[in-house]
C-alpha cells in the first residue's frame, strides 16, 4: 500500500513538473526581457551592454552612481599633435567582449577594463585612450600607477604591446575607414624629453628629437617648431621640404600644406612632388579635403575646387 502510495505522488510530481515547467520557462523569460525593456545602458545599478543587433551581451553590477564607460584623459593636444577628433558620444566596448568603465563616487580614480562575456574585471588603469572610436587590433594607451604611459592589447587577455616607459604616446588622425577605428601600428612617444615615432613592436622607426611630431606617414613626419610654424622631415631628421609652413597635415599618405602666403596645395606622399594646383586661402578659409574612394577631393569653403585620382 505505501509503495502504490508513492507511486501516486510520483506520478503526481511529474504531472505538476509538466504542467508547470513552461510557466517557470516563460517567467523567467519575462523576468529577463522586463529588466531593462527600453534597452538603457545604465538601468536600476546596471549597465547593460548590447551589440550591433540589440542581442544582450552581458551585464556590469554597479559599485556608485557615477557608473558607466570611464572617461577618456586625451593630452595630445598639448603635445600639438594632430589627433582625430570626432563629436561622437564616447564609448568603450570592444570587440563586443571587452568594456573600459568609469565606477566612483565622486571623482574617477580608475577605469576597470571588464570582461562582459565571463563577467570579471581584468585590469584597472588610472587613464586610458582609445580617441572614442577605438584602435585597431584591440589596442588601447593606458597609463599605470607611476604615471608611465604604455599600450595593451585586448585579446582572450590583457597583452603588452608597449612597456610602461613612455612620458607620454599619442596617435594621429590615421583613419581605417573600413573598420572605422585609428590604425595604430606605429606611435608618437616622448621619453626623457625627447619624442620619436615606435612601432608596434617596439622598435624605433624615427630619429629621436627634441621638438614635438604632430603626425606622420609611412615615411615622413611632420615636426612642430617654438614659434608655432610647421616643418616636414624624413625619419632619419633630415629636412624633406626646406621651410616653415603654417600647417602640414595628411589626408591618408598625402601631404596638405599650408604656406605663410596664403598658398594651399597637396604634396605627394614623399613630399616631393606637388600632386595638385596651388590655392589661394585666408585664415578663415574651411578646408575639408578628403580622400573619397579614388579620388582625393580639394574642398574650400563647401565648394569642390579639384578632384584628383589617385592609386
Amino acid at each position: 500500500m505505501i509503495a502504490k502510495h508513492k507511486k501516486i505522488s510520483f506520478i503526481i510530481s511529474i504531472v505538476l513538473f509538466v504542467l508547470f515547467l513552461p510557466l517557470t520557462i516563460i517567467g523567467m523569460i519575462s523576468h529577463f526581457s522586463n529588466a531593462n525593456p527600453n534597452h538603457e545602458f545604465h538601468y536600476k545599478d546596471k549597465l547593460y551592454f548590447y551589440d550591433k543587433s540589440s542581442n544582450l551581451i552581458g551585464t556590469y553590477d554597479c559599485n556608485y552612481e557615477n557608473c558607466g564607460y570611464a572617461k577618456e584623459t586625451i593630452e595630445d593636444e598639448e603635445y600639438g599633435i594632430d589627433y582625430f577628433k570626432l563629436g561622437l558620444d564616447p564609448t568603450a566596448l570592444i570587440d563586443d567582449k571587452y568594456a573600459i568603465i568609469g565606477d566612483y563616487a565622486v571623482n574617477q580614480d580608475e577605469v576597470i577594463i571588464y570582461d562582459i562575456v565571463n563577467k570579471s574585471k581584468i585590469g584597472t588603469y588610472p587613464e586610458y585612450k582609445i580617441y572614442n572610436v577605438g584602435l585597431a587590433d584591440n589596442n588601447v594607451i593606458v597609463k599605470n600607477k607611476e604615471g608611465k604611459y604604455g599600450v595593451i592589447k585586448l585579446n582572450e587577455s590583457i597583452l603588452p604591446v608597449l612597456p610602461f616607459e613612455y612620458d607620454f604616446i599619442g596617435i594621429p588622425k590615421i583613419v581605417d575607414s573600413s573598420k572605422n577605428k585609428i590604425i595604430a601600428n606605429s606611435f608618437i612617444v616622448k621619453k626623457d624629453d625627447h619624442y620619436s615615432i615606435v612601432g608596434s613592436d617596439g622598435t624605433m622607426l624615427s630619429s629621436q628629437l627634441n621638438i614635438p611630431i604632430t603626425s606622420f606617414n609611412t615615411s615622413t613626419m611632420v615636426l612642430k617648431n617654438e614659434n608655432g610654424t610647421y616643418g616636414l622631415y624624413n625619419y632619419d631628421g633630415t629636412v624633406n621640404l626646406p621651410g616653415e609652413y603654417k600647417y602640414i597635415g595628411y589626408i591618408s599618405e598625402y601631404i596638405e600644406v599650408k604656406d605663410n602666403n596664403g598658398n594651399y596645395f597637396i604634396l605627394s606622399s614623399d613630399g616631393i612632388n606637388r600632386v595638385s594646383q596651388v590655392y589661394q586661402i585666408t585664415d578663415e578659409s574651411n578646408i575639408s579635403s578628403k580622400i573619397n574612394g579614388t579620388n582625393l577631393e580639394i574642398i574650400i569653403d563647401g565648394e569642390m575646387k579639384e578632384t584628383i585620382e589617385i592609386s
